[in-house]
């Protein structure tokens, strides 16, 4: 039987003449999607320098791209975002004499991401996807119990320092890293258990795990993604209306609990989260001194003073993309291509205002256009396009390495184990 979409070969599935990738190989890399970021060689003016991770993509990228025939679909999901990735190295190239060599890093860094769909074409095993997913979960909410509990580091700046202040940031950078990588690994157990009504009571478990870490960093938004995560698995159960109903009582009991139990100020940081005066504060945002700071080649500072008037977080934000619009429209010049990527330092909690200021219309578009494309590919399973758009309104989450390794990585996997399922229903037909 053909398929009817006019690309039979562009999904029929290559392996049979190519020998099984090695398990250890695939587990390499799951342990790169695991283990902090550590800085080898430190660049200067740049928080992000050579890592070990770095090295191991370096001496097994010639492994992949000798078994491109296995990986012909994956590459083909992601050529909207390769669009993205050429644009960015542009802009770069465009804004060296103002922003110079170091800033061509970022686009470089998304380069490398890409090595992660081959890595999870590999993976063509939704138990092993599952394994490395919760291995994920466990693994940081374990450093985030360790650091709230018993005073242990982290790796915030790349390298470790021995304590933590306030909110957990398990093995990621900060807070808000590690609440997405943890919601995106509970996406991946969504695909991966989601049709295994064995595995059901597993996920929820893994879930409530999960939620320690999420109320430990404190992250609002990683919070609100993770409850919506397992409501949609709840409402996709396919048990009847009553039993989901149950089900749904029992977890949101559970996560009560659980929230009442475990540590936070959460309550505290939040209670001007609606307040009026964030909107009022946002008007009155005067951009000039951050222009200046950031034409003579200083960092913008963007602290705010806590009245109580309004939220700390709204406000950082709301100077962050204030400033950074006024910079982007003061000229034309940027508006197809931005101001180049890393202009605006290591973090302008948004990841869509970014994109746009940095690499301008154009790249924004791309990326929205890849974002279609990744949503197309997940099919039934969009709760995972919603993780990374979700946390992309509020955090620069294209930048994060881990985050869009694994979300590449789980992309390069269900396009290959999709493919498979298409060319076996193909010839049993």
């Amino acid at each position: 039987m053909k398929l009817n979409n006019g690309r039979d070969s562009l999904w029929r599935f290559q392996p049979k003449n190519l020998k099984p990738p090695p398990k250890w190989l695939i587990y390499l890399f799951a342990t790169c999607l695991i283990i902090p970021k550590v800085n080898l060689i430190q660049i200067t003016g740049q928080t992000s320098g050579i890592r070990i991770d770095d090295i191991f993509i370096l001496l097994v990228t010639p492994y992949l791209l000798m078994q491109l025939g296995r990986y012909r679909v994956a590459l083909h999901g992601l050529k909207i975002y390769l669009v993205f990735i050429f644009l960015a190295l542009v802009s770069a190239l465009l804004h060296i004499d103002t922003n110079g060599w170091k800033l061509v890093l970022y686009p470089v860094r998304l380069i490398e991401y890409i090595v992660f769909i081959l890595a999870g074409a590999m993976c063509i095993d939704r138990n092993l996807l599952a394994k490395i997913s919760v291995a994920i979960v466990l693994a940081n909410t374990a450093a985030a119990i360790g650091q709230t509990f018993f005073d242990y580091g982290g790796f915030p700046y790349s390298r470790y320092v021995n304590s933590v202040e306030g909110r957990a940031i398990g093995l990621g950078a900060g807070p808000w890293e590690m609440a997405a990588i943890v919601n995106m690994a509970m996406a991946s157990l969504y695909y991966a258990w989601n049709d295994k009504r064995q595995r059901h009571i597993h996920f929820f478990v893994v879930y409530l795990i999960s939620l320690v870490g999420l109320i430990l960093t404190e992250s609002r938004v990683g919070l609100v993604v993770s409850t919506v995560t397992v409501a949609i698995f709840i409402s996709q159960l396919g048990l009847p209306l009553s039993k989901r109903f149950y089900v749904f009582i029992t977890v949101a009991a559970l996560s009560a609990g659980i929230f009442f139990l475990v540590p936070n100020s959460l309550e505290s940081r939040s209670t001007a989260l609606m307040s009026k005066g964030n909107f009022d504060k946002a008007l009155q945002i005067d951009t000039s001194k951050g222009k200046s700071s950031r034409e003579a080649g200083g960092t913008l500072n963007f602290q705010v003073v806590d009245d109580g008037s309004q939220d700390p977080s709204w406000g950082v934000r709301a100077k962050k993309w204030v400033t950074a619009t006024d910079i982007f429209l003061s000229d034309a010049r940027n508006i197809p291509l931005g101001v180049g990527p890393g202009y605006f330092g290591p973090a302008l909690d948004g990841g869509f205002v970014r994109v746009l200021v940095e690499h301008g219309s154009l790249g924004l578009l791309a990326l929205l256009l890849a974002l279609i494309g990744f949503d197309t590919a997940f099919r039934n399973y969009r709760v995972i396009t919603m993780v990374f758009a979700a946390h992309m309104v509020f955090i620069d989450i294209y930048l994060s390495y881990k985050f869009i390794s694994l979300l590449l990585f789980l992309l390069g996997a269900m396009l290959t184990l999709n493919n498979e399922k298409r060319s076996e229903n193909a010839t049993s037909n």
